[in-house]
């Protein structure tokens, strides 16, 4: 949306937004194949920890996003700011 497609924080923090989504997804995706084949305990407290740290990431970007802070989460970061500009 005109004007915000051209604000490199707001593209950054929704290109961030995105991939961290993607790869929350791919988890999800991947330990639900695993619990198909055979669920075990420890894969879903593993599972459960990933989602726990994913959320924590989602939340903390997504408080310093709201005071025009400039967050990287670590390697979905790295993609987004090749994506949707670089922290000035």
């Amino acid at each position: 949306m005109e004007p915000y497609n051209r604000d490199r924080f707001v593209r950054f923090h929704s290109w961030q937004s995105i991939a961290l989504s993607v790869v929350w997804i791919g988890i999800a995706i991947l330990f639900s194949i695993v619990h198909y084949v055979g669920f075990h305990l420890v894969l879903w407290m593993f599972h459960s920890l990933i989602d726990l740290v994913l959320f924590v990431f989602w939340l903390i970007a997504l408080i310093k996003a709201s005071q025009g802070q400039w967050y990287k989460i670590p390697i979905v970061g790295d993609l987004a700011a090749s994506f949707g500009g670089a922290q000035q």
